[in-house]
């Protein structure tokens, strides 16, 4: 039963809402044309730049792999610049490497201490 309410009661509601929202007496709000500001073009000579996503593949790619992992530091070559056989490419961060040789000095003078 309190069902049976529930809904008629929103129901009604509802219609009354519909009602009141159906007004024929609205005003439509018109406004002004905005103004923006105009230049006028000149005829004359201009650059006209184009850019396009494009891959270029050298007619020999070479894959490079580091002997060792780390941090690049500095890249020694421009991208696609020609490079011998033993030329340094990159320099890589050796703070890390520093430390573990100076650990294992230490550790050969300690044995060699006792």
């Amino acid at each position: 039963m309190n069902k049976i309410k529930a809904s008629s009661v929103f129901m009604m509601m509802s219609c009354a809402t519909m009602l009141l929202s159906c007004n024929q007496n609205q005003q439509v709000h018109q406004y002004p044309p905005m103004e923006l500001p105009v230049e006028k073009i000149q005829k004359g000579n201009g650059l006209v730049a184009r850019e396009y996503p494009a891959s270029i593949e050298g007619i020999t790619d070479v894959e490079i792999r580091p002997q060792v992992s780390g941090y690049l530091q500095k890249i020694l070559v421009d991208e696609g610049a020609y490079v011998k056989a033993g030329q340094l490419l990159f320099k890589i961060d050796d703070r890390l490497y520093d430390r573990v040789l100076t650990t294992r000095h230490t550790k050969q003078d300690l044995k060699s201490k006792r």
